[in-house]
């Protein structure tokens, strides 16, 4: 499954990532090899490695089984937000001001939105500094 996908290439990502996607896996499936994917990543920048303490895991997320999917969805902006912060990204401090600057992406489709939201991700990683 290695491959460049850095280099955001969707055909190239598309077919890297085919065993991927039903019918090989489903959905939950699919959140079961991200939680992997993520305790893997966690463990290679020094985190801790959940790799086989699933109850720690647990424990230490415990906290964070209040989220419904609203919920989930502001965590996940905010976490946005201080890692482009922590990049050294400007953004007006007033959240007002802030959606008046982004008020063009608000007419975009549903879809679009959400895929245009993922290759900035892949372009983000792709410029990210990464430990070799």
């Amino acid at each position: 499954m290695a491959g460049d996908y850095h280099s955001c290439d969707i055909n190239d990502i598309l077919a890297a990532s085919k065993c991927l996607k039903p019918p090989c896996q489903s959905g939950f499936m699919a959140d079961a090899l991200m939680i992997g994917v993520e305790v893997a990543d966690l463990a290679a920048l020094g985190g801790t490695d959940y790799t086989d303490d699933l109850n720690q895991l647990l424990t230490d997320a415990r906290e964070w089984a209040i989220l419904n999917n609203k919920l989930r969805d502001v965590v996940e902006l905010y976490l946005a937000i201080q890692r482009a912060l922590d990049d050294g990204a400007t953004t007006p401090e007033d959240l007002t001001e802030f959606l008046t600057t982004v008020e063009c992406y608000q007419c975009l489709g549903h879809e679009t939105r959400k895929n245009l939201i993922l290759y900035l991700r892949c372009q983000i990683d792709a410029a990210s500094v990464r430990p070799q």
